[in-house]
């Protein structure tokens, strides 16, 4: 019987959460606690394409990154580590035929008295590998071979790419703070935009509700929207000044009362309890276009976070059908759903 061990990720806060979505999903597999922000999936004749194939079905929203363990040698020191992993990656891939173009993704859990960084190990696995003849990135292959750092141990795993849920260490995400930047806000939506394809108007109309500063207002306008900021708070002057950006400087909801304009899209970043933020976007329906994309993060915490958002799937589903759901590396406190108007 073939059994499979898969490396899971989620928010610290939010893991137990995750456990609970894998637990539902997969009754009879062995999942626990691994490390701060990981978990360990263990499962007879379940492969790693059927965790991540349900983690888009259910949607599962709180696990943000697989691996594929092959082998858990205990930590030692850097030379010993870089060895025996390359030892392991090189017969690894030489009996996977799967060619010498990889994708190396290194990373830790947590933060632990370690005596080496994960570039370093990185570094020294990279020079190995492509002297042995292998072709590295960080990523876009098509196979990952990944290097997680424990307190206690050094997981090697591979996998094919579509299974790792997304093209990053660890389901991490790292981006540069741009010097037009307004808010860090903004990470969120250049997330979701790189994670999901959404295939949007190449020049549409967008809300963005509880605008202000205009963080998430910049970002659609990237994308060549042209946008209506709704606040009664001012915008940063370099969006104000963006004669494709409209102030309308009130409530959301007196302007989705008092507007006729519709729009392709409809962004809500507002800070407001889950069901009310989900009640606010049934009003935006009617603005909509057929078949208009909103986008929505649901404030949450960790006391019984599934529980709260199923409440407001439901709400949503009066009007919309929900395209996408999850809690992105940079959502913190939140999940993003996106959502499509129904009918």
């Amino acid at each position: 019987m073939h059994c499979t061990e898969v490396i899971f990720s989620a928010s610290e806060p939010y893991l137990p959460a995750a456990v609970l979505e894998l637990v539902d999903a997969f009754p009879t597999a062995r999942i626990q606690q691994l490390a701060p922000g990981l978990g360990r999936f263990e499962a007879c004749d379940v492969d790693i394409a059927e965790v991540a194939q349900a983690v888009h079905r259910r949607p599962i929203l709180f696990v943000q990154h697989l691996l594929r363990a092959i082998a858990t040698p205990p930590r030692r020191s850097l030379d010993e580590d870089v060895q025996q992993v390359a030892d392991i990656g090189v017969n690894l891939l030489h009996s996977s035929g799967v060619g010498t173009d990889i994708a190396l993704q290194v990373w830790q859990s947590g933060e632990f008295v370690r005596s080496y960084r994960p570039e370093e190990i990185r570094s020294g696995l990279a020079e190995r590998l492509t002297q042995r003849g292998f072709s590295l990135s960080r990523g876009s292959r098509d196979w990952i071979l990944s290097v997680l750092i424990t307190q206690e141990q050094v997981i090697v795993g591979f996998n094919r790419r579509e299974d790792a849920l997304v093209d990053w260490p660890g389901g991490r995400l790292s981006l540069a703070q741009c010097k037009d930047q307004i808010s860090r806000s903004e990470f969120k939506l250049e997330e979701l935009f790189k994670v999901v394809d959404l295939a949007l108007p190449a020049q549409g109309v967008a809300l963005d509700l509880g605008a202000s500063p205009g963080g998430w207002t910049r970002i659609l306008r990237q994308h060549g929207f042209t946008v209506w900021a709704v606040d009664p708070g001012a915008l940063d002057p370099r969006v104000a000044a963006d004669p494709n950006v409209h102030h309308a400087e009130m409530t959301a909801a007196r302007y989705l009362a008092e507007t006729n304009l519709k729009f392709d899209l409809v962004a809500n970043d507002m800070r407001m309890t889950p069901i009310l933020s989900s009640k606010l976007m049934l009003e935006a329906a009617n603005r909509l276009k057929p078949g208009g994309l909103g986008i929505i993060t649901l404030k949450i915490t960790p006391h019984k976070p599934r529980d709260v958002i199923e409440d407001c799937f439901s709400i949503l589903r009066r009007r919309y059908d929900i395209v996408f759901a999850s809690q992105l590396f940079h959502n913190r406190n939140e999940v993003t759903v996106v959502v499509r108007r129904a009918g």
